[in-house]
């Protein structure tokens, strides 16, 4: 129960820092309402993940001034512009250059925003990246509990993890807005990969010594994509309704041997 609550923890949501979360994950920096009906966010979740990653242009300009670092303090309008614009700039980036190519300082140029406006805003690129396409998870959050675990574990958590965060309310429905769009765009599909690799998979591999742990980081990879396409997306029974714990015990070995098991 523990190890649970401590994955749970170190996941979180996809929200920047604290004092933003009132805000929504709306590209635009608008707010959008609270919905109970799990339909109603399937739709709306797959359009905004749509225009986020599938964006390629130049964000709109604002009439809104921006100053240096920190925006002007209860200037609610003024903030959500400036945060809307990072986000805009960062979703044309993220699809230009990709994730590992893309940069803070390149995003807060193409905003037209001071750099340290987007780190007040947002952690690190990962989490920068997480806003943009509304991720439903994040794993690299995960990765610190998994890390201060046993090694032989890190498959099956990672697994774990991965299954329990889509049994929250709302989060199948954007999983597969992600994976549909991931699938139907080369630039959002290795915006995904690159992501997953190098924020999730190859710290993952880096507390060992090899000289494959790149290719280990992207097999390990293409299994949970894998794995969350065919639940999520296709529902392909009877692995689209089995148990969590069974699903945990047949696929965490798999990720475990990519990992730390294979000796050539």
């Amino acid at each position: 129960m523990a190890a649970g609550q401590a994955r749970q923890g170190a996941a979180g949501g996809s929200s920047g820092r604290a004092g933003t979360a009132r805000y929504s994950r709306d590209v635009d920096g608008d707010e959008l309402p609270v919905r109970d009906d799990p339909a109603e966010d399937s739709v709306a979740d797959e359009a905004h993940v749509t225009n986020a990653i599938g964006k390629t242009g130049e964000p709109k300009p604002s009439n809104a001034r921006r100053g240096r670092g920190r925006p002007r303090l209860g200037d609610r309008a003024h903030n959500a512009s400036a945060r809307g614009l990072i986000l805009k700039a960062a979703a044309a980036e993220f699809a230009e250059r990709g994730y590992d190519a893309a940069s803070l300082r390149a995003i807060a140029r193409r905003a037209e925003v001071d750099s340290a406006l987007v780190h007040h805003y947002f952690d690190d690129k990962a989490d920068l990246f997480a806003e943009t396409v509304a991720a439903p998870l994040r794993p690299d959050r995960a990765v610190a509990a998994i890390l201060s675990g046993p090694p032989d574990e890190f498959g099956a958590k990672i697994v774990r993890y991965v299954l329990e965060q889509a049994e929250l309310p709302g989060s199948k429905a954007r999983i597969a807005a992600l994976l549909r769009t991931a699938i139907g765009t080369s630039a959002a599909s290795r915006m995904l990969k690159q992501f997953l690799i190098r924020e999730v998979f190859r710290r993952l591999t880096a507390t060992i010594d090899t000289e494959d742990a790149e290719l280990r980081a992207a097999l390990a990879a293409s299994q949970i994509i894998g794995m969350m396409t065919a639940r999520f997306l296709l529902e392909l029974e009877p692995l689209a309704s089995a148990p969590v714990d069974e699903v945990v015990e047949r696929i965490g070995p798999v990720i475990q041997w990519h990992l730390r098991g294979y000796h050539p």
